[in-house]
């Protein structure tokens, strides 16, 4: 993986990488120390097969050359140096796509102390009143949301004690009464093929907005930030600035990309900060989302 020249390199590219990583046969490593002058340095093996190496100067040699071989040593060779490379680097992110696989970094992401902002397609579980999430626990047959219910669950009496002590950005798709009406609005997440779905009822959905209205008149450090796009991403980020962040794709197959090199967390944080930014927080904009709020659940209740 190239080094980090960009706050956005990783935000933009995402959505190409994905499906990649989506097969469970991609590891994606990188080198922890500052990298030679080099704009490209390339090498792509098949053991046993063919290799092709290229490696450029920044400056712009006119030397550069790319080379393709076949000859069985020189792939042996190349093989062998890709593999003294790949000894000194680490892993940049490791893909769960089994959901419970993924719980442990779910439950590690909880327990850290840090500034937190979230960028969800749906409304946060974290954000879910406690009577809300018991019931969902109790109804789910299907065992992976039961388990998902349940894991924020247990954390709530954690969530509501660090927002009395860090920031915690909350930025959620809003859904409009008419598609509230109709059904269609799914829990916990905004894919509408998973099995064992549930879907919000203007009740539930009243419910869950009166408890964002509650954390924001409670906790100053809890920001809900209604988003708009005209076109929503096919995942959800969650980022911690203690050196952790977790990316969920919510369409199929599901899967989490959990990431841990610094550099990496910090643009991903650094894109949700921005986005926070240019959406606007705190004084008239925070009392402009408590209005939203409060005419969505004046609309849905009558």
């Amino acid at each position: 993986m190239p080094p980090l020249n960009y706050i956005n390199r990783y935000t933009e590219s995402l959505q190409f990488w994905l499906p990649m990583y989506a097969t469970g046969q991609t590891s994606v490593y990188y080198y922890p120390r500052l990298r030679g002058n080099l704009y490209r340095h390339s090498i792509i093996v098949v053991p046993g097969c063919c290799v092709q190496y290229a490696a450029a100067v920044a400056t712009g040699s006119t030397s550069d050359i790319t080379m393709f071989s076949t000859d069985p040593k020189l792939v042996s060779a190349y093989e062998k140096q890709f593999h003294e490379h790949l000894s000194l680097c680490r892993p940049a992110l490791f893909v769960h796509r089994d959901t419970k696989d993924a719980y442990p970094c779910y439950r590690d992401f909880f327990t850290r102390q840090g500034e937190t902002a979230q960028l969800i397609n749906s409304l946060a579980l974290c954000s879910m009143p406690r009577a809300l999430l018991e019931r969902y626990v109790r109804e789910t047959e299907d065992t992976m949301w039961s388990s998902t219910f349940r894991l924020y669950l247990d954390d709530l009496p954690n969530f509501e004690s660090k927002l009395k002590q860090v920031p915690f950005i909350d930025m959620c798709r809003l859904f409009t009464a008419e598609e509230i009406r109709r059904g269609r609005v799914p829990v916990g997440s905004s894919s509408q093929d998973y099995y064992g779905q549930h879907w919000y009822t203007p009740e539930t959905y009243c419910l869950h907005l009166s408890n964002i209205l509650r954390l924001m008149d409670t906790y100053e450090n809890y920001t809900f930030l209604p988003v708009y796009e005209k076109e929503y991403p096919d995942y959800d980020l969650f980022t911690n600035e203690d050196s952790l962040a977790l990316i969920v794709r919510t369409a199929k197959p599901l899967m989490t990309l959990e990431i841990r090199r610094q550099p990496m967390v910090v643009a991903f944080r650094e894109h949700l900060l921005r986005k926070a930014d240019t959406i606007g927080c705190g004084g008239i904009y925070r009392e402009r989302v408590r209005m939203e709020l409060r005419a969505l659940i004046q609309e849905l209740d009558n």
